[in-house]
């Protein structure tokens, strides 16, 4: 028995890895809420998509399963995005390696493992707008052979964020493709402590990188996507 966190942003392949990793498993998976496993024994398998997602009394389930698999033949998968952040699953997660556990961190692929995915040679300039993420490139490709807006894929990754890190890259558009944080901290009238978190999350997802002592957008037309 045991647990295994698997963590990234959006895009960055969670769920896929979990379906690849447990389609032929010899083993009972219960895959869903985890209240809906509270009876399952072992040998099985209970995954978790999308955990921070789950209201509290789903964490707690969760929880409980944990512990049951540091003494019975059964494996706790999650997989859970870790922005934005929540308290009670930053404690979960601080308590998988304790438990004897494992966390897996996924993040973006390298320009070569973009064009082994899309299986394109010319991928190159694709990764670099996508920061490596596999979602994001696939949906910008998709774009591209569709002869649709690559903007149009930009602004739905950009609702996929909370609702802060929306607010600072609206805001962060107003002072230029590069800029200060405290520079838009004073636009938006908030503390610059307070956008750590939404900062953190843009460049999770791919949306900003950090140059030196400022933030710039990662690609120019991820910039003039949410300029409008």
């Amino acid at each position: 028995g045991g647990t295994v966190w698997v963590e990234g942003g959006p895009g960055t392949g969670k769920s896929a890895l979990l379906v690849a990793a447990f389609a032929d498993a010899e083993v009972h998976v219960v895959w869903g809420s985890p209240e809906n496993a509270a009876s399952v024994s072992g040998p099985a398998v209970v995954v978790v998509d999308d955990l921070q997602d789950l209201n509290e009394a789903g964490l707690l389930a969760w929880h409980r399963l944990s512990k049951q698999a540091q003494v019975e033949a059964l494996l706790v998968v999650a997989a859970c995005r870790p922005l934005p952040r929540r308290t009670e699953i930053d404690r979960l997660r601080a308590g998988v390696g304790p438990g004897g556990g494992e966390v897996l961190r996924l993040s973006g692929l390298s320009a070569p493992d973009i064009i082994t995915l899309v299986g394109c040679a010319g991928a190159s300039p694709l990764a670099e707008l996508t920061a490596g993420n596999p979602g994001f490139a696939l949906d910008v490709l998709g774009a591209i052979r569709d002869s649709a807006s690559v903007e149009d894929v930009v602004r739905r990754w950009f609702g996929l964020l909370s609702a802060e890190a929306q607010e600072l890259l609206r805001q962060a558009t107003l002072v230029g493709e590069a800029f200060d944080l405290g520079e838009v901290a004073v636009g938006m009238g908030v503390p610059v402590t307070s956008l750590v978190g939404p900062v953190e999350e843009a460049v999770e997802v791919g949306f900003l990188v950090e140059a030196g002592h400022v933030f710039r957008f990662q690609h120019p037309v991820i910039f003039s996507a949410l300029r409008g």
